[in-house]
């Protein structure tokens, strides 16, 4: 018995047959912030910071603030910047295994967890996702491939 081969759409395809366009990367560029303000991870718990949104569209078309909190809402990846002492801990079920690291970028379900909100370094609000590990769904190997689309 062979297999039949799974047809996987290129982006244009997926795009064409939907009628959906692209309407701007995510950007992975984080906000500057102080990691020494990032809170402590208890139990087990992880921070990720989503990154922030895009001002511009990749054709220079400028987005309103409105635009930008759509956009902000529905992110789904971000970079880890606390674990908490019990995640990914043997006492949790992993034994040798620790999937991520401070620094790592990850995709979650955009509904989970928490918001918590911290200051940058110019003083604006930056969202802050707390996770639990179960939360994380696997790491992008090239985050600004990632596509918001419409």
């Amino acid at each position: 018995m062979t297999e039949a081969a799974i047809a996987i759409p290129t982006v244009d395809e997926y795009l064409a047959a939907t009628g959906k366009r692209v309407r701007t990367r995510i950007r992975p560029e984080l906000p500057d912030i102080d990691m020494a303000s990032v809170p402590e991870a208890f139990g087990w718990r992880i921070f990720v910071m989503p990154p922030k949104p895009p001002e511009a569209t990749e054709g220079g078309i400028i987005l309103a603030d409105k635009s930008q909190e759509a956009l902000s809402a529905m992110r789904s990846i971000g970079v880890v910047v606390a674990i908490g002492p019990l995640a990914f801990s043997e006492q949790r079920g992993y034994k040798d295994y620790k999937p991520v690291e401070v620094g790592d970028w990850v995709h979650f379900n955009e509904n989970a967890g928490a918001s918590s909100y911290m200051a940058d370094k110019e003083g604006r609000m930056v969202m802050l996702k707390i996770l639990n590990e179960v939360d994380l769904n696997g790491k992008p190997k090239n985050p600004s491939d990632l596509m918001v689309v419409l």
